[in-house]
């Protein structure tokens, strides 16, 4: 039996691993709002290794230039053209989790979106080579938008004003 990799992917305003935002809460047209992305990996069965998370920045989402912790910036990589973010987060033993990664993306929302919400990042997908079946195992995360559900202090605070 494979394993089965569970990929975590949050959206935050409130101050989150260490780092803060900056911007108005709901977003404003023509305005930037940073927001905090999180990742992180649990590996149910058997040891795997090589775990990457991926995933793609919508148009109008930028990659703002900090990432906590600062040990895992060598390991994270955004293509410019595909606008794929990469997270080489490593291995992770029967039972385990990755650490987890936070990172900035910044949104300038524009007036057509005014009255909606608005996806900061896309479905994140992780992978891994299992150890004990040989084959490459998945886990999939939905996309995140300004409404923050796992936000406690700005949830549903979305809409573009």
């Amino acid at each position: 039996i494979s394993s089965k990799l569970d990929l975590y992917q949050k959206a935050f305003y409130q101050k989150t691993g260490g780092m803060e935002n900056s911007g108005q809460i709901p977003p404003k047209a023509g305005e930037t709002t940073t927001y905090i992305i999180s990742w992180q990996v649990k590996n149910n069965f058997n040891d795997v290794k090589n775990i990457k998370v991926r995933a793609k920045l919508p148009d109008g989402v930028g990659l703002a230039d900090e990432i906590m912790p600062e040990s895992e910036a060598g390991k994270f990589s955004f293509d410019s053209v595909s606008r794929e973010i990469l997270w080489s987060a490593g291995d992770a033993g029967a039972g385990q989790s990755t650490g987890t990664l936070y990172f900035k993306v910044a949104l300038n929302p524009q007036s057509f979106q005014t009255g909606n919400t608005v996806q900061l990042i896309g479905q994140a997908t992780a992978s891994g080579e299992d150890q004990s079946t040989n084959k490459t195992i998945q886990g999939t995360a939905n996309s995140v938008s300004t409404n923050l559900p796992d936000d406690s202090e700005n949830s549903g605070k979305g809409v573009v004003q």
